[in-house]
């Protein structure tokens, strides 16, 4: 079984508007004087909020073993206005952190994947950005994970991560974490 949820709001009906969707209203009615179409109120499905979002500014190393996943996150930091490049696992995302120390903003690293996982990637590049003399500041590194469970966070933030997003991502919870640790550069 499953279960999911319809977003609605109540809205007034314009005054103005001779035009009524609702078939309810549609009935004839034996006295019209009891029906008052400028209080009929009619359930319209919810929009989703319209955000006024600024372009991002930054490269981002996306890590995960999921190619879809990889392919989406790539999609949504495009239309942001972030360049981005991808590991499919912790060593390899270390690899490519390391000859590039310069080049990323920020890591996007999922939880769990083969060969070594994203707590582990995230607690060797603290060790080794400990022994660096020429970066300044530690990298942002944002855990994915799809197992939100109670303590996920925590113990994300205990390997060293910055910040959290669970999974499924979309794309507003990821503008809303990458906006902490990006530039803004104008509107979308």
């Amino acid at each position: 079984t499953f279960r999911f949820t319809i977003p609605y709001v109540v809205e007034d009906e314009d005054e103005n508007s001779n035009f009524n969707n609702n078939p309810i209203d549609n009935i004839h009615h034996s006295n019209e004087n009891e029906r008052n179409d400028n209080t009929t109120n009619k359930i319209k499905a919810a929009k989703k909020p319209k955000i006024e979002e600024e372009k991002l500014s930054g490269c981002v190393l996306v890590v995960d073993d999921n190619l879809v996943n990889l392919k989406l996150c790539q999609r949504f930091l495009s239309k942001m206005g972030c360049l981005s490049e991808t590991a499919i696992n912790g060593d390899v995302a270390i690899t490519k952190w390391q000859n590039n120390l310069t080049s990323f903003d920020v890591i996007l690293m999922d939880k769990e994947m083969p060969v070594m996982g994203g707590l582990e990637a995230v607690q060797r590049i603290r060790v080794i950005e400990k022994g660096l003399d020429n970066r300044p500041s530690p990298i942002p590194i944002v855990a994915l994970t799809a197992a939100a469970m109670t303590g996920d966070r925590e113990e994300c933030l205990a390997a060293g991560c910055n910040d959290y997003i669970p999974k499924p991502l979309n794309r507003f919870s990821l503008y809303s974490v990458l906006s902490k640790y990006l530039l803004k550069k104008g509107k979308l």
